[in-house]
C-alpha cells in the first residue's frame, strides 16, 4: 500500500486484466496459509496510511485528490458532485486502483500468492466504494443505468452471461441499489451505511447462497475481502471529514 494520496484512476483494461489472472489461478489456494502473516503486515500499513489524514501535507494530498475528481466532475457535468460521491471516487483513486496496480506488480515479479492476497484485499475496498456510487446514483435518478452497466461490464469480464441472466443480474442490482439507496437517505454521509454494506459482505461470507449474486467470489479470500472493505470504510470515513473540514482520525 503505497503510503502517500497518489492515484489512480480506474481503467477497464487494466482491471480486466487482473481479474483474468485472478480467475485463472482460481486453483492455488497456497496462498491462503500466508494469509495470516499478510493480514499483520498489511495493518502496519493500514496504520501508516491513516496517519496521514494526521499531518498537514498528508491531508493537503488527500485534498488536492479530491478537489481534482471534483473539479473534474464540474467540467464533465457542470454540476457539483455530492460530497459522498466525491469521496468514494477518491477512495477508488487513493485506496482500490492504486491496490490492484500494486496487486499487478506482484505478478509480473513473480510473487503469484502476493498478487493473490493483494487482489482481494483490493476488491473489498472496491465493494465499499461501489456500494456508495450505486446508491448516490439510484438517488440521482440512473439506476437502472449504472445496473445495466454493471451487468454488461460483469459480462464482458465473465463472458458467461446469455440475455436471459443478464437480465435477471441486471435487475438484482438494480433492486439492490433502490434498497441502498433507502439506507442511504437515512445517512448522507454514507458512514454509517458503510457498516451495513459490511456486516452484508460478512454475512455473504458466512453462507455465500443468500445473496443474488456474490459480490465474493468463490476462489477469492473472504477473510482478505472483508479486511480490504473494513479498512475502505475507514478510509472513506477520514475522506469524508477532511473534505467536510472536520478533525481526521
Amino acid at each position: 500500500m503505497q503510503q502517500s494520496a497518489g492515484f489512480a484512476l480506474y481503467d477497464e483494461d487494466t482491471a480486466l486484466q487482473a481479474f483474468k489472472l485472478r480467475k485463472r489461478l482460481s486453483i492455488s489456494t497456497g496462498y491462503r496459509s500466508g494469509i495470516p502473516q499478510f493480514l499483520q503486515s498489511i495493518r502496519v500499513e493500514e496504520h501508516a496510511y491513516l496517519s496521514q489524514f494526521l499531518s498537514e501535507s498528508g491531508r493537503q494530498s488527500f485534498l488536492n485528490v479530491l478537489e481534482g475528481f471534483k473539479d473534474r466532475w464540474i467540467r464533465l457535468k457542470g454540476v457539483t458532485p455530492t460530497k459522498a460521491k466525491t469521496c468514494a471516487e477518491t477512495l477508488l483513486q487513493v485506496g482500490a486502483n492504486p491496490l490492484l496496480l500494486t496487486a499487478l506488480s506482484f505478478y509480473n515479479q513473480g510473487r503469484v500468492s502476493t498478487f493473490l492476497s493483494y487482489y482481494d484485499y483490493s476488491d473489498g475496498m472496491m465493494e465499499v466504494a461501489g456500494a456508495i456510487l450505486g446508491a448516490v446514483t439510484e438517488l440521482e435518478g440512473k439506476g437502472q443505468m449504472v445496473a445495466d452497466k454493471a451487468t454488461a461490464r460483469f459480462s464482458r469480464f465473465e463472458q458467461t452471461l446469455d440475455t436471459g441472466t443478464s437480465e435477471l443480474m441486471s435487475q438484482a442490482i438494480k433492486s439492490e441499489h433502490e434498497q441502498n439507496a433507502a439506507l442511504f437517505t437515512q445517512d448522507p454521509s454514507g458512514i454509517l451505511f458503510l457498516d451495513y454494506i459490511v456486516s452484508q459482505l460478512e454475512a455473504e461470507a458466512e453462507n455465500p447462497h443468500s445473496v443474488p449474486y456474490q459480490r465474493i467470489l468463490p476462489y477469492e479470500s473472504a477473510e482478505l475481502v472483508i479486511a480490504g472493505a473494513r479498512f475502505g470504510k475507514q478510509t472513506y470515513q477520514q475522506l469524508y471529514k477532511l473534505w467536510s473540514g472536520e478533525d481526521s482520525v
